[in-house]
């Protein structure tokens, strides 16, 4: 009998263990959850509250970039997700040396834009013809070692018309914020960059974060760790 009260007691421990590991492990889930609903792209950016210790951007289940060779891909991110670009003439972010790059029609065997070879950091304006909302495009990344084949291929989709407008009325609302509080230029382009973030245009906030690097050093010498980090080897 007292055998069987011990053999009690001690389940009733390890259930009690059990139950506060989890909770211990819920809390910190949700402890995780909302520093990445409270810090923003800048903030990981820059390591405010602590973000920067992360290579990833908050809410980026894996480090956006990828590489094969010696080509890293950072905008558009290397995935099997289709992505979407607010922007009809989004910017191409690479790290180390590319043959060249290319865009094409989903289904086109032209294409509709190149740009030449690179080496080092390559953050390249698409400049050909507008890409038309709605429509799915290829991006064709090539290395000077294989010049006739492409080392990546990434779908990415221009969002619809309507979805274009309605983020055009967010980022005028933004704009408008930011008269009346008399902010910097270089504060609303950081709106802007988590806004785009925020909402799943990743691109779309790359190519906005690489604009404000030519106004403020501080985001030029952080994004040129963040490259690093991204691209680094695991």
């Amino acid at each position: 009998m007292i055998k069987t009260k011990a053999l009690r007691i001690s389940l009733l421990s390890l259930c009690l263990g059990t139950s506060l590991l989890t909770g211990l492990s819920q809390l910190s889930t949700s402890a995780s959850a909302d520093t990445n609903e409270r810090f923003g792209f800048i903030d990981w950016l820059l390591g405010r509250g602590g973000t920067r210790s992360s290579r990833k951007p908050p809410g980026a289940e894996d480090p956006p970039a990828g590489s094969r060779g010696e080509i890293c891909m950072i905008a558009p991110e290397l995935g099997p997700d289709e992505q979407l670009v607010w922007h009809e003439r989004p910017t191409f972010i690479s790290k180390g040396r590319i043959g060249g790059l290319a865009i094409f029609e989903f289904n086109g065997e032209r294409p509709l834009w190149t740009s030449p070879a690179g080496e080092g950091l390559n953050a390249v304006r698409y400049e050909g013809p507008v890409l038309r909302p709605g429509n799915r495009y290829l991006l064709k990344v090539y290395s000077p070692d294989f010049p006739d084949s492409a080392v990546y291929s990434i779908d990415f989709s221009v969002v619809t018309m309507e979805e274009q407008q309605a983020v055009a009325a967010d980022l005028e609302s933004l704009e408008l914020s930011a008269i009346t509080n008399h902010q910097t230029v270089e504060g609303l382009i950081e709106e802007r960059v988590d806004y785009f973030w925020q909402q799943g245009y990743e691109m779309d906030a790359w190519r906005e974060v690489t604009t404000l690097a030519t106004v403020s050093s501080n985001i030029s010498e952080a994004l040129e760790g963040a490259y690093e980090e991204l691209c680094q080897n695991d």
